[in-house]
């Protein structure tokens, strides 16, 4: 594996070839002989099948002929394994059954997200396993969350011809965003919505009337592990730049829902609940990123009226605080810019006025201790606010 990470690259998709590359075919042959061994001794089965997936990361577009049979074989394997899981009795055995699951849905994940708009061919036939998968899980069983990751990466890769795997798969999607127990299930399913809306766009509409309610009673939710609630005000951003103006029916209650998020106070000495905050916050701001470029979009922008002044109250805020994270602080200015552009003819432009904001560019594009994105960001913003200002 280590090797495999020092020859190759994650971002070598771009590249034709790669050190890594002559060695590609022999290393994953030999490591999926090893995989067929029965027994996991010292992990070593699974290990293998690691390896195989951080092979596949780092692989360049000469190993595609070999990544593409690798997923025939992997859903060969996890064909096999849902035919023989019901003769399956003994806990051990059955513990052992899951974590084989586990690592082909692994593997496959990788063949997925690397090979992209090239695993078409292979799409109905890994649609039919992971939703053979789902039907055969257990309802705790880490297998759902392994099929949804490997959905995701379908949904990334397939943009909107991912709809018309929706309908059998919704019901999966929505039980597993009613079960707050399971909230690392539950976050995944958050963040396979966001996956959808982005994937389809407009065509993920029909559904959003059960995103929407299923998404307000997990954050209404005692039960749900607090963890998830960023990820879901994140998920309303990700609706609203799907379906734009069309995001009018939720914009009410979700403002509402954005607001009294926003009020949330940390104790300065309590560093477990600081970084919550950073979360919180950055979900806050990314789901205002959502609804302002979607409604910027579906030429709706006047909606946003009403609520301008709070978000710049919170912005304050938010940028006085002084364990603000680099991703908040990106994300905040990213919001400004968006602001910017949304009412360039000037119609917020006495809230553009504020010291803050100024300080707050300025701070994106100087200081030091930001990310080159960071500094990006704030240049562009700064031209924006600059002529949503005159």
């Amino acid at each position: 594996m280590n090797l495999a990470e020092q020859l190759g690259s994650p971002d070598s998709s771009e590249l034709q070839s790669s050190a890594l590359s002559m060695y590609f075919p022999g290393v994953i042959s030999a490591l999926i002989q090893f995989t067929d061994r029965s027994d996991n001794e010292a992990n070593s089965r699974t290990s293998a099948y690691e390896a195989v997936s951080t092979l596949i990361t780092n692989a360049a577009k000469d190993c595609y002929d070999t990544i593409k049979t690798l997923t025939v074989t992997s859903l060969d394997r996890l064909e096999v394994t849902i035919a023989l899981q019901n003769q399956i009795i003994g806990i051990d055995d059955r513990n052992a059954h899951f974590e084989l699951q586990s690592n082909l849905l692994s593997v496959l994940t990788n063949c997925i997200r690397k090979l992209h708009k090239e695993v078409i061919p292979y799409a109905d036939r890994t649609m039919t396993v992971l939703l053979q998968l789902l039907n055969s899980a257990s309802k705790q069983s880490t297998i759902t969350e392994d099929t949804f990751l490997a959905v995701g990466a379908l949904t990334t890769a397939l943009e909107g011809d991912f709809n018309r795997y929706l309908d059998p798969f919704v019901p999966f999607l929505y039980a597993a965003l009613q079960n707050h127990e399971e909230h690392q299930l539950c976050a995944i399913a958050v963040g396979l919505i966001g996956d959808i809306c982005r994937a389809l766009g407009e065509a993920s509409l029909p559904y959003c009337d059960s995103f929407m309610q299923l998404l307000i009673a997990n954050l209404q939710s005692p039960i749900l592990h607090r963890n998830v609630k960023p990820a879901i005000l994140s998920c309303f951003g990700d609706i609203a730049l799907a379906i734009s103006g069309k995001f009018e029916p939720y914009l009410e209650v979700v403002m509402m829902v954005l607001q009294q998020a926003g009020s949330m106070r940390a104790d300065k000495n309590n560093y477990d609940m600081i970084d919550y905050l950073n979360q919180l916050h950055e979900g806050i701001v990314e789901a205002y990123v959502g609804i302002t470029q979607g409604l910027k979009t579906g030429e709706k922008t006047q909606l946003l009226l009403p609520y301008v002044q709070h978000i710049f109250a919170f912005l304050s805020v938010v940028f006085s605080d002084p364990y603000r994270s680099d991703a908040v602080t990106r994300s905040m200015i990213g919001l400004l810019g968006d602001l910017g552009e949304a009412f360039a003819n000037g119609q917020i432009k006495q809230l553009f006025q504020a010291d803050w904001i100024a300080q707050c560019l300025r701070e994106g594009r100087t200081n030091r201790h930001h990310g080159p994105g960071t500094k990006e960001v704030a240049r562009w913003a700064k031209e924006m606010v600059k002529r949503a200002s005159q």
